[in-house]
């Protein structure tokens, strides 16, 4: 009986999730602008990230979103509303840790939402754009990526990757490759966790197969 309640539990946490990214993917993004207060006008945020890292990592437009999404497909199934479930409680309730969102970055302070925000912020104050106001919003959150529609945590993706000091994204092309970058930049687990190492890159090149397979029919 134990068991048929967990199966039941699960399933019931499952359709929520897909309830939630039908709800998300059903809403319309209105797209982040922000005010460029030298030439006076309003720039999509994303679009001038992307374009940043057109050029910082010599690949183009296309290979960065595509990068992006499987990153998110591997991290979410692309649900922007995703929260890390740690396990289940005596009681089959979801036991939820601390990352969250498209491609699970961890909230509260000096985690890597927060690490994250840092950095879009001081790309902005290098090129004297003014910050969106759903900032403010994420910091209020405790830095809960979740809280957050996909357009916007893509925003902090591409700030997070822009300002390393390695430049992991450059020329980052090929499926080995995009292993690499999300197993020494991404989940930046290997060092604390070795003996997991080969458990992560299989998960990931299952998900990359099954993300292939949806994407060919579409």
């Amino acid at each position: 009986m134990g068991n048929s309640d967990s199966l039941e539990s699960r399933m019931m946490e499952n359709w929520r999730a897909i309830r939630d990214s039908i709800a998300v993917a059903n809403t319309p993004i209105i797209p982040t602008e922000v005010k460029d207060t030298l030439n006076n006008t309003h720039v999509s945020l994303l679009d001038r990230l992307i374009g940043l890292g057109v050029n910082q990592w010599n690949i183009p437009k296309e290979q960065i979103i595509e990068n992006m999404d499987r990153i998110a497909y591997h991290e979410s199934k692309n649900i922007a509303s995703a929260k890390q479930i740690k396990g289940y409680d005596e009681n089959n309730n979801p036991i939820f840790g601390k990352d969250m969102g498209l491609f699970q970055y961890g909230m509260g302070h000096e985690q890597s939402a927060w690490l994250a925000t840092r950095r879009l912020n001081a790309i902005l104050t290098d090129r004297n754009l003014t910050p969106p106001p759903w900032l403010d919003d994420l910091i209020k959150s405790n830095y809960n990526m979740a809280t957050l529609n996909a357009e916007q945590q893509q925003i902090l993706f591409m700030a997070d990757k822009l300002k390393r000091d390695d430049n992991p994204m450059f020329e980052v092309d090929e499926p080995e490759e995009l292993l690499n970058f999300w197993l020494e930049d991404h989940w930046q687990g290997g060092k604390e966790l070795p003996h997991l190492i080969d458990e992560r890159t299989d998960s990931f090149k299952d998900a990359m197969l099954e993300y292939d397979r949806i994407n060919s029919t579409k």
